[in-house]
């Protein structure tokens, strides 16, 4: 196994642009309302609503559904549709569309429309599961589906359609592609899935990880009553911030599968933590919850880096800025030369800036943001950096093999400079990466990880096969460990 560790210094970061977004939410019908989805059984059947922005868009927005309340008859074959149609920069049509003879009594949903290009709503949906539509037990498939958001780096799923139950998660985003997990349980099978997929930069959305909650013992109510239970999301602190909207989505459930499936959630709330109740009826036996939270972040409204420092030329982390990752000696000699009146610093980190160049000087010590100081001129600074690396794992393979190579280039598609690293071989002190990677070419059973405080935030970003463009991987050199 090959190491390279490198390290990430700096970077220029240019003020955000302005968007637009609005957010409500629509009941679609009510339960007992003698609507035709629930006194009918006949196909098809839908029920259509108008929602009406409160002010128009420049342009048609993209609409985001989260399935907040369903409540339907136990058949063998249930399930439903939701969908967004029509939308103009007036408003949109909502429908909620029968799939069966089974009654739909009631179904609400939240919405989200946007108007950002740092964020990109997808809507899939297939009856192509063979896999999981025979057999019992656990039955797993990955969907890789395209998508066209430029440093894409957060999803989020909303379940918005089925014919029986499933769950949903997106495993790995990158800058093409993400890669998205099925799965269904038991006895259940699956035909039908209908999904809104939310996916938004590091400055314009954050996401929770996917989670299972387990009930043991089930969770339901008593007889002829209802029941809720609290759930709650811990949010990192520099995504706490006033004007971001949050966004929980149910993404799969589990039943018993002789019982009515019904349940909503209600009384969100957002500070420290984002908050919600899961209600249930005395007629439903749940298992199990799958769901999300996600926050978006709107104009004006910045993420704080959560590995680096930023520096801003404003008050309340505005205007031009500057991320430190490491230690730099002479600012301005890496183009940062104005008055600092804010700055972010993630938590339990120490910054150090110096009156002078070289860490000479006055040294001022910093634990904690600023949101506005007094002008202050730093050049020079300190941080205690993340761990950046490049980590090649070989499996599987032997050196005789025809092929065991990492090739690294300079440009997309394999092209420009190029350092190969091959099982077996040791790395010299003296060999240097002196260009950032924009395209890899693996080799079967090798893995290649890649992790920078200033790429894809900090996080490990996993490649088994070739990839032919990258967001550049941007470190200057490697050093090879002692």
């Amino acid at each position: 196994m090959n190491f390279i560790v490198v390290f990430s210094a700096f970077s220029f970061v240019v003020s955000y642009i302005g968007i637009q977004y609005e957010a409500g939410s629509k009941q679609i019908m009510q339960a007992q309302a003698g609507h035709i989805l629930e006194n009918y059984q006949y196909l098809p059947r839908q029920i259509d609503v108008h929602i009406l922005f409160q002010k128009t868009f420049d342009q048609p927005p993209e609409v985001f559904l989260s399935l907040k309340h369903f409540d339907l008859n136990y058949t063998n074959k249930n399930g439903f549709i939701e969908k967004a149609s029509l939308i103009t920069k007036q408003g949109f049509m909502l429908s909620g569309i029968a799939v069966s003879s089974s009654k739909l009594h009631e179904l609400k949903v939240d919405w989200f429309a946007f108007q950002d290009d740092k964020v990109s709503v997808i809507t899939y949906e297939s009856s192509n599961y063979e896999e999981l539509n025979t057999g019992s037990g656990e039955r797993k498939i990955y969907l890789t589906i395209d998508h066209k958001l430029k440093y894409a780096r957060y999803g989020i799923i909303s379940l918005i359609g089925y014919i029986h139950l499933s769950k949903f998660l997106v495993e790995q985003i990158d800058s093409k592609q993400m890669i998205v997990s099925v799965r269904t349980y038991n006895t259940g099978l699956l035909q039908y899935v209908k999904m809104n997929i939310l996916l938004g930069t590091d400055q314009s959305l954050w996401t929770s990880t996917a989670r299972a909650t387990i009930f043991n013992p089930y969770f339901a109510a008593l007889n002829y009553q209802y029941t809720s239970r609290f759930m709650t999301f811990e949010i990192p602190s520099q995504i706490q911030r006033v004007g971001t909207i949050p966004i929980v989505t149910l993404r799969g459930y589990e039943f018993d599968t002789h019982q009515h499936p019904r349940i909503y959630y209600d009384s969100l709330t957002f500070n420290t933590n984002l908050n919600y109740n899961l209600v249930t009826w005395w007629d439903t036996v749940v298992h199990a919850v799958y769901d999300q939270c996600g926050i978006y972040i709107p104009v004006n409204t910045k993420i704080l880096q959560s590995n680096c420092v930023e520096l801003f030329s404003e008050c309340d982390f505005n205007g031009d800025s500057f991320i430190i990752c490491d230690q730099i000696p002479d600012l301005h000699q890496q183009g940062w030369n104005k008055p600092i009146k804010s700055f972010s610093i993630p938590a339990f980190r120490i910054l150090y800036l110096f009156d002078k160049e070289n860490y000479t000087g006055l040294k001022t010590k910093y634990i904690e943001n600023q949101s506005c100081i007094d002008s202050i001129v730093a050049l020079s600074a300190k941080f205690q950096p993340i761990i950046s690396f490049i980590k090649i794992l070989f499996l599987n393979t032997k050196i005789t093999d025809n092929c065991s190579t990492v090739m690294f280039y300079s440009e997309c598609n394999y092209l420009g400079q190029s350092i190969q690293i091959r099982q077996g071989y040791q790395l010299k002190p003296e060999s240097k990466i002196p260009f950032q990677i924009k395209s890899i070419q693996i080799c079967p059973n090798i893995i290649v990880k890649l992790k920078g405080a200033s790429y894809f935030g900090g996080a490990i970003q996993v490649f088994t096969a070739s990839q032919s463009c990258l967001d550049s991987y941007k470190f200057p050199k490697y050093i090879q460990p002692s």
